[in-house]
C-alpha cells in the first residue's frame, strides 16, 4: 500500500519505504500516477524476506522490475531466511534510508 500511495500522492515525498509488500494494481498502475508525477524521483526502499509466505518474494521482485522500467528509483533489500517478519538488519537498512532522506542538521 505504501508503495502506490506513495507514487501517486498528489504531493511530493521525501521518500517510500514498503516492507514485504508489493506494487498494488500493478497492470493499471501507470495510468494511475498524476500527470506531474510529483513523485517519479523519489527514492523507494523495498526490504523483503525470500522465504515470506504471505507476500510471496517474486511479487516483490517483479514490482521492483516494473518500476525500474517505469523510471522509478527503487532498492530492493532481501533478506535471507526471512519470511512475513522483520529483522535487525531490516531496521537497520530503513534507518539508515530514512536518515539519508532527511534534510541536513547543520547550523
Amino acid at each position: 500500500m505504501s508503495i502506490f500511495a506513495g507514487l501517486t500522492a498528489p504531493f511530493k515525498l521525501g521518500g517510500i519505504v514498503g516492507l514485504s509488500s508489493w506494487l498494488l494494481l500493478n497492470r493499471t498502475f501507470e495510468s494511475r500516477v498524476p500527470k506531474d508525477t510529483l513523485n517519479k524521483e523519489t527514492p523507494v526502499f523495498m526490504g523483503h524476506g525470500d522465504r515470506d509466505p504471505l507476500v510471496l518474494y517474486p511479487l516483490a521482485q517483479a514490482s521492483e522490475k516494473k518500476l525500474t522500467e517505469l523510471g522509478y528509483k527503487v532498492s530492493l533489500n532481501t533478506y535471507p531466511g526471512m519470511q512475513h517478519s522483520a529483522c535487525i538488519e531490516e531496521l537497520t537498512d530503513v534507518e539508515a534510508f530514512l536518515q539519508s532522506r532527511l534534510p541536513s542538521q547543520d547550523k
